[in-house]
């Protein structure tokens, strides 16, 4: 499962589906899908399993669901900041903030836990959103634990 500060490419990992992330009183559907997603894809480069769930979970829960797939590790995301501007008028930037803690299944105990970040850059022609500043310093995580 985990050797020192890595993680064992034969370990079983649970993705938990994190609560759609918000800034003030707007909603965004489906990131929290998004964000479970990109979990689940920059882990599978590196496991022999990765499952993930299909709706909203809290820990327990999570730990709960993983336990059932045999998993050895559950990583529960939270959506911490997501923020999507119109940055090409506006100048602001789109910015996604997600806390990655990853637990061992049998016993809820913390093996490891980071904040990934995302900005984008003030110029820039539409095309980013949130979900766009994740997949490289997610992949980036998920590498430094092997």
């Amino acid at each position: 499962m985990t050797s020192g500060n890595s993680l064992s490419p034969a370990a079983r990992l649970y993705v938990s589906v994190p609560e759609d992330g918000r800034y003030g009183s707007e909603l965004y559907p489906g990131s929290g899908q998004t964000v479970a997603r990109f979990a689940q894809s920059a882990f599978q480069q590196r496991l022999g399993r990765v499952d993930r769930g299909q709706a909203m979970e809290g820990v327990d829960a999570a730990l709960m669901s993983g336990r059932a797939v045999g998993a050895d590790l559950v990583l529960v995301p939270v959506i911490a900041h997501w923020e999507d501007r119109a940055t090409e008028w506006s100048g602001l930037p789109d910015r996604a903030e997600v806390l990655l803690t990853i637990y061992d299944a049998k016993t809820g105990a913390v093996v490891n836990r980071t904040s990934i970040q995302g900005r984008s850059t003030w110029f820039t022609f539409g095309g980013d959103h949130p979900q766009d500043l994740l997949p490289e310093p997610m992949n980036a995580y998920a590498a430094s634990l092997f």
